[in-house]
């Protein structure tokens, strides 16, 4: 395929991303934040756009005691310059590559997990809970931490006639073999049998348009969210990284390494690689941290909420985690453009936080601070906070608002599991 064509497909793939109808009843209108305060997306600008950025705010905050709000103007996060850029490379994969979508991938699982009925820790209320392969469930290589699923990628719960939940694995530091980066587990949970699923390798676009190559992406990834065709992943110390789910490759097999050539590309004996689309990476001199990242469909608008995982290693102090929230358009899956500013931003006031959920300007937190590898689930409200018992483990958190399901997930060799629990059990007051 000449250079020609494939920037003409390039100009296709620009024009399709975040092409998502928007779901009866939402609005991409204005954000309210606690104090009443109505902030467009993207309409007019933000007042923080009119001010010299503020200092870092310096606050401390009782254990326990609920959020406390930060001046959010100190927190800019900058539209990637990659999402002009991404397109003509990922065009030009394409001919390398066949490009497919969710569907193709849901027609095509090759792994079979296992429903249980125990979940580590014993929380309450579970509805629904599997372990993954024999394989998976004790490999020390690859290790499991963000959830997203189709309760965030549509309004109603399902994607191409399934319930589906999507994992973040990362390959742990030092471990044998090449470096391969970040996986997804595409999970089918809409039957009534033992759930199927099949790994996605994540990568980068690299080259040219003329030589298109792609490489692996080192990063954590404690947490994703799916927004439309758009899956967001956490990079620890920059912010977002943006994948678009209908440019799926399809690889070839046969050769253990990453990269593409003239005769075709390979992901590691993958045989699905899903390359980078774009990235928001902070503008801010606080260093704030993306640790984990949920999608709050309730919110008006909806926003992503991201946050940090504090300890006495990492942090000032174990309690310096902070939460933010981002406003989000259901109908492109897209943040905002340029430079713009979280709607909100506040202390958490609790520490070795993993995962943040937000229901209705309600906020769950999971903690891996109790003892022993125990959890804990942190509930912020109006009225004050409590906490309950939860997986141990714990990592990220993804919430179902239609169905009213709280999804999490452990990480521990062999008890590794992922579940849903009933959220009203949860919701503080």
């Amino acid at each position: 395929m000449g250079v020609r064509t494939r920037l003409a497909l390039a100009v296709g793939l620009l024009g399709a991303m975040g092409c998502v109808s928007r779901p009866p009843g939402l609005s991409d209108a204005g954000s309210a934040d606690r104090r009443g305060v109505v902030r467009p997306v993207s309409s007019s600008p933000d007042a923080c756009a009119a001010q010299p950025p503020p200092a870092c705010p310096v606050a401390t905050v009782t254990e326990g005691a609920g959020l406390l709000s930060l001046d959010r103007c100190a927190f800019a996060l900058q539209e990637g310059a990659d999402f002009e850029s991404a397109p003509p490379l990922i065009a030009a994969l394409e001919s390398l590559a066949p490009r497919v979508g969710v569907g193709e991938v849901l027609e095509d699982l090759n792994r079979t997990g296992a429903s249980t009925a125990y979940v580590p820790g014993s929380p309450a209320g579970i509805g629904f809970a599997f372990t993954w392969s024999a394989r998976d469930l004790s490999d020390p290589t690859w290790i499991p931490q963000g959830i997203t699923g189709s309760p965030d990628a549509t309004a109603t719960g399902w994607v191409e006639g399934k319930r589906v939940l999507l994992v973040s694995w990362y390959q742990a530091p030092g471990s044998p073999g090449p470096r391969k980066g970040i996986r997804v587990a595409f999970v089918d949970t809409s039957g009534a049998t033992d759930p199927r699923y099949r790994f996605v390798l994540l990568v980068a676009p690299t080259g040219t348009v003329a030589a298109p190559d792609f490489a692996p992406i080192p990063l954590h990834a404690g947490g994703i969210a799916w927004v439309g065709n758009l899956l967001y992943v956490v990079d620890t110390l920059k912010g977002f990284r943006v994948f678009d789910l209908t440019h799926i490759l399809r690889v070839r097999t046969d050769e253990d390494r990453i990269g593409c050539d003239a005769g075709g590309c390979r992901a590691g004996l993958y045989q699905y690689a899903l390359p980078q689309i774009g990235s928001y990476t902070t503008a801010s001199p606080c260093a704030p941290r993306f640790s984990f990242v949920s999608l709050d469909r309730t919110s008006t608008p909806p926003a992503l909420v991201s946050g940090e995982y504090c300890d006495e290693l990492l942090c000032e102090t174990p309690l310096a985690g902070r939460v933010f929230r981002w406003p989000v358009s259901l109908a492109t899956g897209r943040l905002g453009t340029g430079r713009f500013w979280p709607s909100e931003a506040d202390l958490i006031g609790q520490t070795q936080v993993q995962g943040a959920a937000s229901h209705a300007g309600r906020w769950l937190f999971s903690s891996s601070a109790p003892s022993g590898q125990g959890g804990a689930l942190y509930r912020v409200g109006p009225q004050g906070s409590a906490v309950s018992g939860w997986v141990d483990t714990p990592e990220d958190l993804m919430l179902d608002a239609t169905h009213h399901w709280i999804y999490g997930l452990s990480e521990g060799r062999g008890t590794r599991t992922v579940f849903a629990a009933d959220l009203d059990l949860y919701l503080p007051p």
